[in-house]
């Protein structure tokens, strides 16, 4: 891991915390250290102690668990703003799932559980709102693993999309503001990679989608 000084993104957490901003700010910048890492690292690890949060200051994460003995599942994906391991640093022991780096770099702030909860204890407002973005990612996780057990493939495949162009956006020219393989939308949907690549295909047969060097294209 590399690091460097920063300024740590004040319009972010301003964006963020609104009137909390200026005192999380200060928070955040004496008692964290800021991080640069690249595509495929690893910010934690299933089974390990959950000892840290990680504030996402530029770039994406995705949270992927092993379902079975080599089969990879995507449950989220963290971007700008998003705290990553929250929940297993506040509910449970160890961490529940994988972090990987999933752009080609990310900008991070890393804070540890003692210091972390200083913040809480002192910032009521930045506690609510947590404990309400956490039972939000929750219910969305679940209501997506529900969507998935009882739709086609072609269908999981709208709705993955559905969610990455909601969580990253897109530009002038309908790109969702991420790069993601067909084996990522597999893991994500729960499906093989061939049905996944018939299907996209599909999908772009009727218009619905382009994809183009890992970026999908909407009308």
């Amino acid at each position: 891991m590399n690091s460097k000084p920063t300024d740590y993104k004040l319009e972010l957490f301003e964006k963020l915390f609104g009137e909390e901003a200026q005192e999380l700010y200060h928070d955040f910048r004496s008692k964290s250290r800021y991080y640069l890492k690249s595509e495929g690292e690893v910010l934690f690890q299933e089974g390990t102690s959950s000892n840290f949060v990680f504030l996402i200051l530029d770039g994406s994460v995705r949270l992927q668990v092993k379902k079975g003995n080599s089969e990879e599942v995507i449950l989220q994906f963290f971007g700008e703003g998003d705290l990553a391991g929250i929940m297993d640093v506040i509910q449970y022991q160890v961490y529940r799932s994988n972090a990987i780096v999933h752009s080609a770099t990310a900008e991070l702030c890393v804070i540890d559980k003692q210091n972390f909860f200083k913040i809480l204890s002192k910032r009521h407002h930045f506690a609510l709102k947590l404990i309400h973005q956490m039972d939000k990612d929750t219910a969305d996780i679940e209501s997506r693993a529900a969507f998935m057990n009882t739709q086609k493939v072609t269908n999981r495949i709208s709705g993955a999309i559905q969610v990455l162009e909601k969580k990253f956006g897109k530009n002038a020219e309908g790109e969702i503001n991420i790069e993601i393989s067909p084996s990522h939308i597999a893991k994500m949907v729960g499906a093989t990679r061939t049905s996944v690549y018939r299907s996209m295909k599909k999908l772009q047969e009727l218009g619905e989608l382009r994809f183009e060097q890992h970026k999908i294209i909407l009308p």
